[in-house]
Formats: structure tokens, sequence, C-alpha cells
């Protein structure tokens, strides 16, 4: 056995300061536990701050087509499904499998995934340093990491979901144990390596590129001088503690060689014949035994995973593949030319002196097998010769350690290769989009919680969290110019699945520009799907398609013949009080004349929100500007756009618990005009559309009275609870009038009874309002309460109170809540003089008497003067509003009046039995109204629940809940 034994003295070798470790200061104990010194804190150091370029917005870029496909196939694996036999991937089971167990953990989220992959990169970078130290210098391995980390290519890669991080990460850790096993002649470190080889491979083919590599120099040897990296100093002690050996003859410290350094001979191709099984034997059953078994159990695997790289390119010549070859090494050294102009010239240097930095160089004959590949190519494919090209960059800067100034030219050349890579991943850093959950949610919605549908890109059924078929679930660009995917494939499919949706990219790069049969794919689309409008994701734009037949997941509204909302939804059941949470919305330009003739939009619209309760009272409101996925308002939307946006929704702190309802409304950004929501006839039935209903839970933490935003504090103790506060919308109100009354509430002990609201005069209480009160102790809450002051109260000056009423009704505590001032309104019983008398009943308790037109011819650009006479039959408890439409031959509302009786002042709720009332309307007439006939119609409806009231005309039922009443002539 053989012992080693430092250097007998003789003259000190010449070493400069950079490279020697004489005076360093050694490792503290906490490094020395490690195993580690300075220099490597350093590097580790260095990983930290790549690390936070790598996280850094790491969600923020999500159009990644193969990543997506990898993302939804994972997905599938997640739930149970086998790849290649219930989906197609032409990816490895290593990969994908890890992707589907990260997925199984956390859901199906990009960003745990790419998480992965920033840590295997940095492992790989980590594993990497660890080979340069064993080849050069600490400062010059330090460059190296800088500059793997750095490299564009493995930035790219190891910031999203790809096979490349994986095989970097076992590549650059098989190459770390393959220099353990030559260091200690230990053929358990060279099985490893196989193993770690074999791993790559079964993440990514071209693993075997760089297995085949490391073969190359365990078979051919490091060189025929003799000659290894550990004599070239002397055999000095190195900075990590150890003396460097003589690997110039082969270490037998063992009784056995790992690598032959010296002269050819038989002896030495046995020894290397010998590793080379040791080292390719473990990868070749390790990959090769994990793809027998599924070659076994799913026989798809032969053509999913190998007929994918065989079938691109087919149509090509030898000559053509070589041609397309050399033009691939034209792009990459363009592309790393000031890299390769130093790495390339090394690898020859290397070669010739020989040694075990040829490890790095024998990674660079693999190329030639790019010059036989007939798929498609691009420079990303080339990332697993990274570590070597820029392990030889690196190794070509040692000789500028020696250099006079060689301070300035090795920041130079440092700084001319990795700051631009710095710059350009900084770039790829910043990109973000917000278009991919806004295309996501709308063919979510628009296919329903179990539907599927086709897409240009599997990542978006990832992201809509809905299936594919099975072709569909790997659409590339490579797949269907290969003839692998065709367009009857993916049309069988999605008949089969009962795809009610398809979203096409309209570029020339979408993936099914690429289909053989694309004309009759196209033909198909046009047969059995209708165009429903087209999505910008960011450069993206889409083509969204409905089958034909297939109904629509929900209501969809017209508002004012401008937007069409595609309905929607919250993103949750449930909220807390004072709680918030966000509400997704789909929608589209208005096709009033079909798809082809959509008009640009002229105004900036404004989404509202508005939380209700069963008497109308508003708990909670929203509102957001319109945008799409490139922050354009609805001016900049472009003829038959679609959108999906999310407004939050605020609830009111102190809101009861209990179920609400989610109104949605439109409104003009310019005057904050609603627009009206219009029936299949082009009539508004109102402005506000009931969403969805929420149910509002009791807060985790009880708000402060402060927190409830009254406008009157206070601190009335009325028993079983404290009034903390009031506001009250107006401080005057009309007779028959119904006044809105919000009160602060804290319990002071549990209640479960009723207050009541009254108004008092000085003859007493003219009007009480009674409504429910439940407290638990210490609980802060709010009411709203609508107080309807009767139609018959004589005008003045009263004082509103508030009470906590007992058993039998009787006050047990009161407030005064100020004055309120009632003013009376005349009423006439009398019928007036009435030009065009009616009969028409509006909901049994209103009658239209008839009306009056100051002209029944008017030009372009006037006004319609129109009296009506309403002469209710009974008491109404809802607050109604009148609608008053001109229309054209054509059924278009060309002029129109919406508002709440005789000019908002007289809502029906304050109408007597009996009374007629007077409501005048002037009906602007459009300048570019056409000359003909126009019809007149009116109308009541509900604001609140959208409806109109039936009508009746001489006892006969009217359609559409409106009154035809005449026509207007319109001319010049």
């Amino acid at each position: 056995m053989t012992t080693e034994t430092p250097p007998a003295a003789g003259p000190r070798p010449a070493v400069h300061p950079l490279t020697s470790t004489t005076h360093r200061p050694r490792p503290t104990a906490f490094l020395r536990a490690l195993g580690l010194t300075w220099v490597d804190a350093v590097g580790l150091g260095v990983l930290l701050v790549a690390a936070a370029g790598y996280l850094f917005n790491l969600g923020g870029w999500l159009i990644t087509d193969d990543e997506g496909s990898y993302f939804y196939q994972s997905w599938r694996i997640s739930l149970g499904e086998v790849p290649y036999r219930d989906f197609l991937t032409p990816q490895l089971p290593l990969f994908m499998g890890v992707g589907g167990l990260v997925q199984r953990v956390f859901g199906p989220d990009p960003v745990p995934l790419r998480v992965l992959s920033v840590c295997l990169v940095l492992g790989a970078g980590w594993a990497f340093y660890r080979v340069l130290r064993r080849l050069t210098t600490p400062s010059i391995a330090l460059v190296g990491l800088a500059a793997f980390l750095a490299h564009p290519d493995v930035y790219a890669v190891g910031r999203v979901y790809r096979p490349e991080p994986y095989m970097l990460f076992f590549i650059a850790l098989g190459l770390w144990a393959f220099m353990r096993a030559e260091e200690r002649a230990r053929r358990r470190w060279l099985v490893l390596s196989g193993l770690l080889f074999g791993l790559g491979v079964l993440t990514k083919l071209f693993g075997a590129l760089a297995l085949g590599g490391l073969g190359l120099y365990v078979l051919l040897g490091p060189g025929a001088r003799g000659q290894g990296p550990g004599t070239e100093d002397g055999g000095r002690k190195t900075e990590d503690g150890g003396w460097n050996r003589d690997y110039g003859t082969g270490n037998t410290k063992y009784g056995l060689r790992i690598t032959h350094y010296g002269p050819f001979s038989l002896q030495s191709l046995i020894i290397n014949l010998q590793s080379l099984v040791f080292l390719g034997l473990p990868a070749v059953l390790v990959a090769g035994g994990v793809m027998g078994v599924f070659l076994l159990v799913v026989p798809e695997t032969w053509t999913a995973v190998f007929g994918h790289q065989l079938m691109q390119g087919s149509q090509l010549s030898r000559w053509d593949v070589l041609v397309k070859g050399i033009e691939f090494y034209g792009v990459y050294f363009t592309q790393y030319a000031p890299l390769l102009v130093f790495a390339l010239p090394m690898a020859v240097q290397v070669w010739r002196e020989g040694g075990r930095r040829t490890l790095l160089a024998w990674q660079l004959p693999t190329l030639i097998a790019f010059i036989l590949l007939s798929r498609e190519l691009w420079p990303r494919h080339l990332v697993y010769l990274a570590p070597a090209l820029v392990g030889l960059w690196a190794l070509s800067l040692e000789p500028m350690l020696a250099w006079t100034r060689r301070g300035f030219l090795l920041v130079a050349v440092v700084g001319a290769i990795i700051l631009p890579w710095v710059f350009k991943d900084n770039e790829v850093a910043h990109y973000s989009e917000r278009g991919t959950w806004r295309i996501a949610a709308f063919l979510a919605a628009e296919v329903g919680p179990h539907g599927s549908f086709l897409a240009d890109y599997p990542e978006l059924n990832f992201y809509a969290q809905r299936p594919t078929g099975y072709a569909a679930a790997s659409l590339s660009q490579g797949a269907a110019s290969s003839g692998q995917i065709t367009g009857a494939r993916l049309a069988q499919e999605l008949d089969a699945m009962g795809g009610t949706a398809v979203a096409l990219e309209m570029s020339d790069f979408s993936q099914t520009r690429f289909l053989r049969d694309r004309a009759q794919f196209l033909a198909y689309l046009d047969q059995n799907f209708r165009p429903l409008g087209i999505f910008q994701r960011n450069h993206q734009v889409y083509q969204i398609y409905r089958r034909k037949g297939a109904p629509a997941p929900g209501p969809e509204l017209n508002f004012g013949d401008q937007l069409t909302l595609f309905t929607g939804g919250p993103y949750q059941d449930s909220v807390p009080s004072g709680g918030s949470m966000m509400v997704g919305l789909r929608f589209g330009v208005r096709p009033p004349g079909g798809l082809d003739q959509r008009p640009p939009l002229t105004e900036d619209y404004v989404a509202f929100l508005h939380l209700r309760d069963a008497e109308g009272n508003q708990w909670g409101q929203g509102d957001g500007a319109l945008t799409d996925s490139n922050r354009k308002l609805t001016s900049e939307w472009v003829p038959g756009e679609l959108n999906s946006d999310r407004i939050r929704l605020n609830v009111r702190p102190g809101a009861p618990p209990g179920v609400y309802d989610i109104m949605v409304g439109v409104y003009r950004r310019r005057d904050l005009g609603r627009l009206d929501i219009l029936n299949s006839q082009g009539n508004p039935v109102g402005t506000e559309f009931k969403l969805a209903q929420l149910r509002v839970t009791a807060s985790a933490a009880q708000p402060k009275p402060t927190d409830l935003g009254l406008a009157f504090p206070t601190t009335a103790d009325l028993g079983a609870a404290r009034l903390v506060g009031y506001s009250m919308e107006r401080g005057e109100v009309e007779a028959g009038d119904t006044l809105r009354v919000e009160l602060g509430w804290q319990g002071q002990r549990d209640l479960e009874g009723q207050a009541a609201l009254s108004l008092v005069g000085p003859g007493g209480e003219v009007e009480r309002q009674t409504f429910p009160l439940s407290l638990g102790r210490g609980e802060v809450g709010l009411r709203q309460v609508l107080f309807p002051v009767d139609a018959d109260v004589p005008g003045g000056t009263y004082t509103l109170h508030v009470s906590l009423l007992g058993g039998a009704g009787a006050a047990l505590g009161t407030a005064d809540l100020g004055q309120l001032t009632v003013r009376p309104v005349a009423a006439t019983f009398t019928r007036p003089a009435i030009a065009h008398p009616l009969r028409v009943d509006l909901g049994e308790r209103v009658d239209l008497a008839g009306y009056d037109l100051q002209a029944e011819t008017v030009a372009p650009g006037g006004t319609v003067n129109l009296t009506l006479y309403w002469h209710p039959q009974g008491r109404l408890t809802q607050s109604l509003k009148v609608f008053t439409h001109l229309v054209s031959p054509d059924g278009v509302i060309v002029g129109q009046r919406d508002n709440v009786p005789v000019d908002n002042t007289r809502p029906t709720t304050g109408w007597r039995p009996g009374e007629y009332i007077v409501d005048r309307y002037s009906i602007p007439v459009p300048a570019t109204a056409r000359a003909g006939r126009y019809e007149l119609r009116v109308g009541l409806y509900d604001p609140l629940a959208n409806e109109r009231l039936p009508v009746q005309v001489d006892g006969q039922p009217a359609p559409d809940g409106q009154v035809v009443l005449q026509t207007v002539e319109v001319r010049p």
C-alpha cells in the first residue's frame, strides 16, 4: 500500500500571489467542519447572488410553448394518468415524473416547478465549480462559476420548467463524481458517475451526448505525454489541505487504475476499456432499464419519444440535413462568438498538452451529432455543452494571471463576456405579461367546470385546468410538421371528448400552422364551430371558436350595443365581513351586425360591482377600468376583441353575515353615465345584473366603531347594545319617498331582538319601521334600514329616533338621530285633459291613462316632447323607473330617456292611489337619424330585478312589457 509524502525540499517554484495559498488565512472552524475554504465561501456568495437573479419575477412571463405543454403533461401525471398511454409526450419519464410529483404536492402552479429548476441549475453550477477547482486555480474557478450561471441559455432554461436544468444537474454531478473517481482511484465513484449520467439521459436524450464526450475521454485517454495536471505545480500542497497526486502514471493507491495517462499501449487500452465499462454500464442499466419497462408496459412509448425525434425533418435529404446542421453551427457561433474565440483554441491547447483538462475538450466532438439530426435545432439544444465551453474559456484566462498589468486585462476580458450576458439575462428577467390568466379564465368559463377544449398551446389547458385530447397534449411545431400530429387526429379527439371551444393563434408561428392537413382542419372548424371573437395575449392573438349548437355557459348581456358581458363570477363562495375578494368578468365588443361588423369602441368603460341585500341595501363595492392584456382601455380595443378581467369587491366592515347578491354594471369613464342592459329586442331592462350570490361570514377580528365609516359617531347606551354611530343619506325627504339610514351597533350582551326607527312630530309618532337586530357580546355590526315616509305625512320638521324594543314592543332605550324635514307633495286626483287617452294596465297597480305629444314630426337632431299620465290604483312598495324609447324602422333604439318619474322627484313608492301623475320627457333624436317613421315605446321596470312590469292594453297582454304609443316621422 502506497503512502503520500510531501515533495522533497528544493528550489521553491515561482508561484503568483493570486494562485499561492501560503499567506492566505486559514478557514474558520465552521468552514472546516463543512469541508469548505474561504474561496468556497465566496463561491457560495456567488450562488446566492445568482439565486436572487434567477428567482426575480419568476412568474412574470408565462408564454412559453414547450414549457406549457410540460406543465400540462405533469399536471395529468399528478392526477394519476400515465405518460405515453394517456397522453402524448416526447419527454422522458424522470423529468415528467418529478414534475407530476411536485404538482401533486403543491398543486397546479408553475412557480414551484420553476423554483425547482432554479435549484437544479444552482446545484449544477456548484458541481461545475468543484470540477474547475480540480483543473485550475480557485480564482479562475470562481470566474467560471459566475460565467456558467450568467450564460444566457443556462439562465433561460433555468427559470422555466424544462428538462435541461435536470440534465445539467445530473451531468455536472456526474463530472464531479468522475473526477473523484480519478483522484481516489475507486470504482464506486466511477459507478456513481455512470448512474448520474444515466439519470441525465432519463431527463433529456441530449444527456447521452455529454456521456459520450466523457466516454471519449476515458477511451482515448487524457493524452500521450504522460503529464497530468497533478504534476504541473511540482506536487505542492493544495489550498484545501490535500496533496496533488501524480496522475501521469495512474494512481494505484488502492490497487487499481481508473484512467491511464501514459503512452498508448495494450495495457492502457485495457485499463481504459475497464473504466469505460464501469462508467457506461450503470448509465445504460439506469436509462435503458427504465425505458425498457415503459416500452414493455406502455408500447406507445417508442412512437411518442423516439418517433418524435425520428419523424422530424424526415422529408429532408441527407444534404439538406448537412446544410441545416452547418447553418446551425453558424448561428450558434454568431451568438456566442466572444466565448468561442477563447474556448475553441483552448480546447486545441489542452489536447496538445494532455492531462485531465481534456475532460472538457472531449465534449466538443459530440457536436458532430447535430450534422446528423434532421429535427429542428435551436441554440438551447447545446446547453449541455455550457460547462465544457465555459470551463475552457475560464482555463484560457490562466496565462493572464502572470501578465504585467494582468488585472485590467483580466477584468476587461471577463467583463466583455459576462456583462453582456448579465444585461441580456436582466432583460429576460423583467419580461412580464398579464394575458395568460385572462385567456385561461375566459376559456375555463367558456367550457364550464367539466368541459374541454383544444388550444394551439396545451399550456392554456394547464392554466385553465381543463383537459385536451391525447395528441393535442403535445402539440408543437415539430410534431405537426413531421406528421406525428395531424389535423384529422385533432378533430377526431376534439369530437370524442366533446370539446366545445377552440383557441388558435393567428400568427405564422402558431403550432397548427405547421399541420400537413391544415386546410382540411380549418374546413372542419368552419363546419362545426363559429368564431366568437379574438383574444390578445400580449404579442399573441387568438381566434376563439365555440361549437355550433353548444349552449352559452350563461346569459350574455348586451350593454348598450357596446359590450357583451359573457357573465363571470367570484373566485370563492364566501368572504368575511370587512374582507375582499376578486370577481372575474368576461367581456367582448358587442356585435350589432355580426362578428365581421363589430365597430371599434370610442369610449373607455368601467365595470362596477355592488353587493346588495334583498332590500337593495349596498354592502360592498368594486370598480375597475376595463383593460386588455396590454393594459389598453376599451377605446383602444380592436373590433371583435374578447377579454377577461378581475375586479376586487370590498365588503364593508360590520356587514352582517348572510347571503348577498353581486350586481354588475358598466359606466362611461368620461361622464359616469351607465350603459343600459338591452334585451333581445334591444330594449333596456336596467343597468345592473345579478351576477352571482355571495355568502358573507363573520369576521375573525371585530372591527372598531371607527371602521364602520359612519358620518356621526356617538355612544348611546340602549341597554343590551350601544349605538356607536349613524348616517343618513340626506336631511330632508319628500312625503312618499324612502330614506336610507345606517346604524352602527356594539353588543353589550348577546342580543336577539328588534329595533325600530321612528319619526316623531309635535303630536307624537307618525311613522315607524321595525327591523331585527342580532348581536353577540362585544360584536360590532352595521345595519342599513330603509325608512319609508308615507305620502300622507304632513310637511314639516320631525325628529328621527332609534330604539331597542322589548318583548311587548315597548322601547327599552332610545337615541335621537336628529331632525328630518318632510316636504309635502301636492297630489291631483282630478283627471286632466289628455290628448291621447289610453286604457293600459301595468302590473295591476298602475294605469297609463294616456299621453300628450307636442309634435308628430321631428327633424334629425331635434327632440320628441312627450307627456305621460300615470294613474296608480294601489300602493307601490318598489321604486320603479320609466323608460321611453324612440325605435327606428329596423328595430334599433335611436333615442331614449330612463329615470324615476317626474324628473326623479316622484318615486313610485310615494304615489297615492287614485291620483294623476303628470310625467314629462324630452327624447333626443340623433342628427344622423334617417328619414322614416319611428315608434314611440314606454313602460315601467324594477331597476333592482331588471324586470319590466307586465302590460295589458285594452285587456290584452302586450309583448315585452312595453306600450307602443304611436309613430313619429323623422324628416329633414
